[in-house]
């Protein structure tokens, strides 16, 4: 883990936004929950892949856990 001093601007902003992100999805505003999805698709698709080699399977995993969101 970084030190706070050891951040750059970018990475504190983007801190904020996510825990923003999440606090309103949190609180009940569901129309984030397409934001979200774009958010990190890319990140759970290619950790996904680490552990499985099945693209399909991977992308329904994923599909899996935003419906359950």
């Amino acid at each position: 883990m970084k030190n706070i001093k050891d951040l750059n601007l970018t990475e504190i902003n983007l801190g904020i936004y996510e825990a923003d992100l999440w606090r309103k999805f949190k609180e009940g505003d569901r129309n984030l929950l397409g934001l979200i999805f774009k958010t990190y698709y890319d990140a759970l698709y290619l950790y996904g892949l680490k552990f499985l080699n099945k693209e399909e399977l991977v992308k329904d995993a994923i599909q899996d856990v935003f419906l359950k969101l």
